[in-house]
């Protein structure tokens, strides 16, 4: 009995050394992808309006005939719901592991190609970094907004407020780290950027949710993430635009003002869902993409699948943040 017990403790003990061990080589695998490169100001004052409408898409970069699908269902939307102002883009931007330089030929097969019809090339791509694309030149994805006019990530973090009515944060949560210095650390800024560019609404697009109901694991519903970024923006912004997760899901917390917003159906192989959560509005595993639609008095969000067929439909009002 005595030795049954000890063997129960140690394993108590090993395994959390495990697992930190191999969360330990992770960070620094990361740590050692993490681009340097800045091409730009990390904030920018965009033009004020009284109206945005966004595409919303993540893990869409997989060259394969549903991305093409997505892509061609946008451009319908694209002329038939018109106008538009960008495309978000929300990381793994490119299967298998990103690119490797601004020549690759991935440039072109998975990114301006696809979304290169006409009605879709006339919007800017705003993008920030997943986890594929560190895999590659994270540098690259960074150094091609002085190449390719459509394409803008200056930094693998930023911020730009449209006016009185916008302020979109990119956050990279590959590595979401904090220093306390926000022109180095992505949790930084985006606290800073809360704080200093207030607007009507405030948006944060990253690769990774905050939660979701994803059966893949842990690390699509959440993880760390929920824990100890969660409460910190619950009050501060009014949506968080993510991935990560393979599939479609809406939900709003009742203890929480800001509303998560998956759209990693944009290509690549779909993950299962448990809807289960009465906090989830709208979750499925399908191949589709997100519409965000902004005034003074409302958000609208709409999921539509290959089809252009409307899925789920949501309208948010404006509150006021903590």
């Amino acid at each position: 009995m005595n030795a049954k017990k000890t063997r129960t403790s140690k394993l108590l003990i090993v395994i959390p050394m495990i697992i930190l061990i191999g969360l330990l080589v992770q960070f620094r695998q990361t740590l050692l992808k993490l681009p340097r490169v800045r091409v730009g100001p990390l904030h920018v004052e965009k033009a004020d309006v009284e109206q945005l409408k966004f595409f919303v898409i993540a893990d869409s970069g997989s060259g394969r005939t549903e991305q093409g699908g997505v892509a061609k269902a946008m451009e319908a939307r694209c002329v038939a719901g018109g106008p538009f102002d960008a495309i978000l883009m929300l990381g793994d931007n490119v299967y298998p592991a990103g690119v490797t330089s601004t020549e690759d030929p991935l440039w072109q097969d998975r990114i301006f190609l696809p979304y290169g019809s006409s009605c879709l090339n006339e919007l800017p791509i705003f993008a920030v970094l997943g986890n594929h694309d560190y895999k590659g030149n994270p540098a690259a994805q960074i150094e091609m907004t002085l190449v390719n006019k459509r394409w803008y990530m200056p930094n693998r973090f930023y911020s730009l407020r449209f006016g009185s009515l916008l302020t979109l944060i990119a956050f990279d949560s590959e590595l979401s780290e904090f220093c306390f210095k926000d022109t180095f650390c992505t949790y930084d800024y985006m606290l800073k950027a809360m704080k200093l560019y207030p607007a009507t609404w405030t948006i944060v697009m990253s690769h990774h949710p905050l939660t979701s109901t994803s059966a893949k694991g842990h690390g699509h519903q959440g993880g760390f993430r929920e824990f100890f970024i969660k409460p910190v923006v619950c009050n501060k912004a009014d949506a968080w635009l993510a991935g990560h997760a393979h599939h479609m899901e809406h939900q709003v917390a009742d203890d929480c003002r800001i509303e998560l917003f998956l759209s990693g159906g944009a290509g690549a192989d779909l993950y299962p869902v448990d809807s289960g959560s009465k906090n989830v509005k709208y979750a499925e595993s399908r191949h589709g993409f997100l519409e965000i639609s902004l005034a003074k008095d409302k958000m609208v969000a709409e999921y539509y699948d290959l089809e252009g067929a409307l899925r789920h439909r949501s309208e948010k009002l404006p509150t006021q943040r903590l």
